[in-house]
Parts: C-alpha cells; sequence; structure tokens
C-alpha cells in the first residue's frame, strides 16, 4: 500500500525536533528575476556553466542548481487530453 504524499510543510514541522543538517549552507539559491533572465539567455547563447558563474558573479554549485532547475522547466510536459480533445481527434 503506497504512503499518501506529505505536504512539505508536514516534513519540516516533523524535523523541528531533530538535530538538522543543512547541506550547502554557505551558498545561496537565491535569484532575482534578472539573474535569472540572463542565465536563461547565456544558456541560450550556448555558454558553459563556468563562463555564466563568472558572469554572474556566484559559485558554481549555486549556478549548477539553477541549471537543474532550468532543465526541469524546460522539459517538454505531455499534454492532457480531456473528453472534448478526445472526441475531436484533437
Amino acid at each position: 500500500m503506497a504512503m499518501p504524499k506529505k505536504a512539505p510543510y508536514e516534513l519540516v514541522s516533523k524535523r523541528k525536533n531533530r538535530d538538522v543538517y543543512i547541506a550547502c549552507e554557505e551558498l545561496d539559491f537565491t535569484w532575482s528575476r534578472e539573474e535569472v533572465k540572463r542565465f536563461d539567455k547565456y544558456m541560450k547563447d550556448g555558454m558553459t556553466l563556468e563562463e555564466i558563474s563568472g558572469l554572474l558573479e556566484r559559485h558554481l554549485d549555486e549556478v549548477r542548481i539553477l541549471h537543474i532547475d532550468w532543465c526541469r522547466r524546460r522539459r517538454p510536459r505531455k499534454k492532457r487530453r480531456n473528453l472534448i480533445d478526445a472526441i475531436c481527434g484533437n
């Protein structure tokens, strides 16, 4: 039997009472909209992550995490067919 997925806030609240290790705490994974726009442009221009890291003046690991997010955002999503699409042959 599959366990129901818990909301992220439920997982966090359960961790409050535990000794927690925060990975890469010294890095900053927050990005301004302008930085993300620049990153998108640099990626489309074919620049390497190392080059982008220098231009954005960010740690390479921070840029790598943004790259993971960028890849996930660009992944083609399957179009859900609804009943009308199925009937009309779309």
